[in-house]
């Protein structure tokens, strides 16, 4: 599962990241920040960068069935 992260404004985007926020430079420290926190991996797919809120294996769902 992921999510877009660095979309900054608009429908998806993480609102309440750039509470208090004025400077576009300062709402992506903030991100980078989140993912610090997080200790989570970015995947770059359709030229967006996304941050990786959990995974699970292929032989996972394999072994499921």
């Amino acid at each position: 599962m992921v999510k877009n992260l660095f979309k900054l404004a608009g429908d998806g985007s993480i609102a309440r990241l750039n509470r208090g926020l004025k400077y576009r430079e300062e709402k992506i420290d903030r991100r980078y920040e989140l993912l610090n926190l997080l200790d989570t991996d970015i995947i770059k797919f359709d030229r967006e960068e996304w941050f990786v809120v959990s995974k699970i294996s292929k032989q996972d769902l394999e072994e499921a069935n």
